[in-house]
């Protein structure tokens, strides 16, 4: 019988993380514009990594809708899922998951952003 151990799972996961992210690196760069042409590679890989287990986190699975979450996030404000009035709408299971992302966008306010910009999340651990 073949045995595989946690380890051995974990960096199966993490290398499915990984494509995903090269995946859409590209589109996502294209999507937010001049600040995310201004990270590396690199640095850029690891936000898209965080923006992954964060959206996962919200029960966002469809990789449009995953996407989408990511754009948001380098674009606009890195921990807005955290402001409350977003984390509502997006955990919100009664809301389809393909209209979370444009209904945040579209019933936000200036003043929503400003204070989804002040959040800070907790670093993620590494996969």
């Amino acid at each position: 019988m073949l045995t595989i151990r946690a380890s051995q799972l974990k960096a199966l996961e993490r290398q499915g993380k990984l494509r995903f992210v090269r995946q859409y690196r590209d589109l996502v760069r294209e999507r937010v514009g001049k600040a995310a042409y201004a990270l590396s590679d690199e640095a850029l890989e690891t936000e898209m990594l965080r923006l992954l287990d964060r959206a996962h986190g919200l029960n966002l699975e469809t990789d449009l809708v995953v996407v989408s979450f990511m754009v948001v996030a380098v674009r606009k404000a890195r921990c807005f899922y955290l402001h409350p009035p977003f984390h509502k709408l997006l955990t919100d299971t009664t809301v389809p998951e393909s209209e979370r992302i444009p209904r945040v966008l579209k019933e936000s306010t200036a003043r929503d952003w400003r204070a989804a910009k002040e959040l800070v999340d907790e670093p993620s651990t590494p996969q």
